[in-house]
């Protein structure tokens, strides 16, 4: 037994380095992303002071986008502007997406709470707006078959 547990304790690395290698890798704008999960939308308390609707503060809502599986973005700062918000998130379970495409409504509203596919691009949080660590600008979605 002693002189098996080498060679299982590699069979225990090679196969979670081999799960990890298989995973998509994603990276913030100006790369292309392609996400998947189930539509949410929420409401968040916005101005004045981000805390909260019932005293006061402007209702928010927001697109949500609850993932498949956690993902982790990288921040390339060799690529990446000097005066960037981004920096490498691990575990992103929740993307926002913000999207001022028109097209993209009618799409989402008929969604809600379904499987969907995200493309766009990752940004980083930078406001009191966003509300996941990772957004996406979203320039499609569509639903996926269940």
């Amino acid at each position: 037994m002693i002189r098996f547990f080498p060679l299982l304790i590699f069979q225990l690395f090679s196969s979670l380095a081999f799960g990890r290698a298989n995973q998509p890798k994603y990276f913030y704008e100006p790369s292309i992303s392609i996400i998947e999960g189930t539509l949410l939308e929420r409401v968040f308390p916005g101005p004045p002071n981000y805390e909260n609707v019932k005293k006061g503060d402007k209702a928010e809502g927001a697109w949500l986008l609850s993932l498949t599986r956690p993902i982790t973005v990288f921040y390339d700062e060799k690529e990446g502007d000097p005066v960037s918000f981004n920096e490498t998130e691990t575990g992103v379970r929740i993307v926002q997406l913000a999207t001022g495409e028109t097209k993209n409504f009618k799409i989402l509203k008929a969604s809600l709470g379904r499987k969907i596919s995200c493309t766009g691009t990752l940004f980083h949080r930078f406001t009191g707006h966003h509300h996941t660590r990772v957004l996406m600008y979203l320039d499609s979605c569509r639903p996926l078959e269940e």
